[in-house]
């Protein structure tokens, strides 16, 4: 009988750590999280016709995914777009000749199937 009354205890209180350790909930809902990183381009100001790269890595997408890495203008005009699997990814644009200097341009990574899930733009200026 007494052993019983252990083997409860014990039961009850590995039950309760287990189910209501905070810890435990949060590091689940972190682990699920979706995210896309873009380590490039930096803030410039790059040149008219050099050639740039969008850089990303990616956490808890599978690497088989399709991203989707734009440029957009200040004003919201995609002036250019590129699909790549995602995982670690680069991909190369050319600024473009026809593209205002002085203005603000932004560089994002989308998952395809999931549009709600974006890095953070990056943000760049060009020069002559």
């Amino acid at each position: 009988m007494r052993s019983l009354a252990i083997f409860l205890i014990v039961f009850s209180l590995f039950t309760s750590l287990v189910f209501t350790h905070p810890a435990i909930v949060v590091d689940e809902v972190k682990r699920a999280t979706k995210e896309i990183h873009i380590s490039s381009p930096g803030p410039g100001p790059w040149r008219i016709n050099s050639l740039q790269a969008i850089s990303w890595w990616s956490s808890n997408i599978a690497t088989d995914a399709i991203c989707i890495a734009t440029i957009k203008s200040e004003a919201g005009v995609v002036l250019f777009t590129q699909e790549k699997k995602n995982g670690i990814g680069t991909v190369g644009f050319t600024v473009g000749s026809s593209w205002p200097v002085g203005k603000n341009y932004y560089a994002n990574v989308c998952l395809k199937s999931d549009s709600s899930v974006c890095g953070t733009p990056a943000k760049f200026t060009i020069t002559k």
